[in-house]
C-alpha cells in the first residue's frame, strides 16, 4: 500500500510539473538584459516573451560620465578634468556621484570609487554591476559635484539634456547621415520580436556596400555599427525572461 501510495505520489509530482511548465511558457514574461555597446554606453533591452518567441523589444542607452558629466558652465577649474575625445577637448566633472558611491577622475578620465579602479570596466564586469548603473541614472541619482559631495551650480550635459539616449534626442535622423539613433533601434526591435534570439555571432552579417544587417535569413533596415552588441544585450534579455 505504502509504495503504491509512493508510485502515485511521484505520477502526480511528474504531472504538475508538466503544466506548470507548460503554463509558464504560456504566460508572456519579462526580462532585462544590460551591457556595455557601441564602446561608451550602458545597452538595456527589454524583452517580453511568450510560448519562448519574442512579443515586444524595446532598447535603451545610458550615457558614461564621459557624456553625462560634461561641464559647459564655468566652474573651479579644479573641479574638471580636461580630457581628449572624438578630436575635441571636453571638461568633465572631477568628482561625480553615482548611487551612493562618489568618484574621482583622473587626469586621463577615468572615473574610480573605493572598491571600483575603473567605473567603465566595473559596468563591463558583469550585468548586477551595470544594472546598479543603468538605475541609479534612471532614477536621477547621479551628479557632478565638488570634493564636498555638492551638486555643481555650473551646468552639466546631464542638467540640460539627461542621462538616456531616447531623452536626449541622440543621432536624430535630421542630422543628415544615416538613419539615426531611433530609427536604427527600432529596426533591431522589429527583426528581433517573433525570435528566439538564438544567434551566433556568425549569422549576424551587415552588407558591405549598403550596411544593411542581416540576422539570420532577415534582412533587417538597421544600417548602425554595432548590431552585434545590441543583439548580445538582448540575448541576456531573453535568457532573463526565460528562465
Amino acid at each position: 500500500m505504502k509504495k503504491h501510495f509512493s508510485l502515485v505520489l511521484v505520477v502526480l509530482l511528474v504531472l504538475c510539473a508538466v503544466v506548470l511548465t507548460g503554463c509558464k511558457k504560456s504566460i508572456e514574461t519579462e526580462g532585462k538584459g544590460y551591457g556595455i555597446v557601441h564602446s561608451d554606453y550602458v545597452g538595456v533591452a527589454t524583452l517580453k516573451v511568450k510560448d519562448e518567441v519574442v512579443t515586444s523589444a524595446k532598447f535603451e542607452e545610458y550615457f558614461l560620465p564621459s557624456h553625462w558629466a560634461v561641464v559647459t558652465g564655468d566652474v573651479d577649474p579644479s573641479l574638471v578634468v580636461a580630457i581628449e575625445e572624438k578630436n575635441r577637448t571636453s571638461n568633465i566633472a572631477k568628482y561625480i556621484t553615482v548611487g551612493e558611491k562618489t568618484f574621482t577622475a583622473n587626469e586621463k578620465g577615468v572615473y574610480s570609487a573605493e572598491g571600483i579602479a575603473d567605473l567603465k570596466t566595473y559596468l563591463a564586469a558583469s550585468q548586477v554591476n551595470a544594472k546598479w548603473y543603468v538605475e541609479a541614472l534612471a532614477a536621477g541619482n547621479a551628479k557632478a559635484v565638488d570634493a564636498n559631495g555638492t551638486e555643481l551650480t555650473a551646468a552639466y550635459t546631464a542638467q540640460t539634456e539627461g542621462f538616456a539616449k531616447n531623452e536626449t534626442n541622440y543621432w536624430p535622423a535630421s542630422y543628415g547621415y544615416g538613419l539615426g539613433w531611433s530609427v536604427n533601434m527600432k529596426a533591431l526591435e522589429t527583426a528581433i520580436v517573433g525570435t528566439k534570439v538564438n544567434l551566433e555571432d556568425s549569422q549576424l552579417t551587415q552588407n558591405t556596400e549598403t550596411g544593411i544587417w542581416t540576422f539570420g535569413t532577415t534582412t533587417t533596415t538597421a544600417t548602425l555599427t554595432d548590431a552585434k552588441d545590441y543583439y548580445a544585450v538582448a540575448k541576456l534579455a531573453y535568457a532573463a525572461a526565460t528562465k
